[in-house]
């Protein structure tokens, strides 16, 4: 019985280190499924409130609002995103926004479009792209929970540093 005992304390010890192991390897970040956009538009948060536009759309189904004051946009329609508007210098500003969508939605070839206007009506951003969902595993490939999301810059031609230390066309 004492050797069974032995046997039995040995075995279960390793198994115990392998599971903390396993526990200290894992973090607590979380993550969402969807799409994080971001715009950067040739206009300063004036000429985009109070009457600017924005339209985003997906697969054709759009979401539609207005700059209502500075730093804030609404939109209503067939999708459903939420976001933000930022000062980048005098004559840049940059749009951020998130589509909460869950995995099972988003299909590879998803096309995005948006379109900005100011509050004169000339169109800033038009322009569409295709998403590329990656799963992201934020706490360990071993760990969960897992997401699928995508970030899109528009336009494509810009990359954040170029869009805030460039002057405008």
């Amino acid at each position: 019985m004492r050797r069974l005992l032995s046997i039995l304390l040995f075995l279960a010890v390793p198994a115990s280190a392998l599971s903390a192991c396993k526990l200290s390897e894992c973090t607590d970040a979380s993550c969402r499924d969807g799409v994080n956009i971001t715009a950067y538009t040739a206009a300063n948060l004036g000429e985009l409130s109070p009457e600017g536009t924005i339209e985003v759309c997906r697969n054709g189904r759009c979401a539609t609002g207005a700059f209502v004051e500075p730093g804030v946009f609404s939109l209503e329609g067939e999708i459903v995103a939420s976001g933000t508007v930022s000062y980048v210098n005098d004559r840049r500003s940059v749009v951020e926004m998130r589509l909460g969508l869950s995995a099972r939605e988003l299909r590879g070839g998803d096309r995005y479009r948006i379109a900005i206007k100011d509050r004169s009506g000339r169109t800033l951003l038009d322009e569409e792209s295709v998403a590329n969902y990656e799963t992201v595993h934020p706490n360990g490939p071993d760990c969960k929970p897992e997401c699928t999301a995508a970030s899109m810059t528009f336009p494509s031609s810009v990359t954040s540093y170029a869009a805030s230390s460039s002057p405008a066309p």
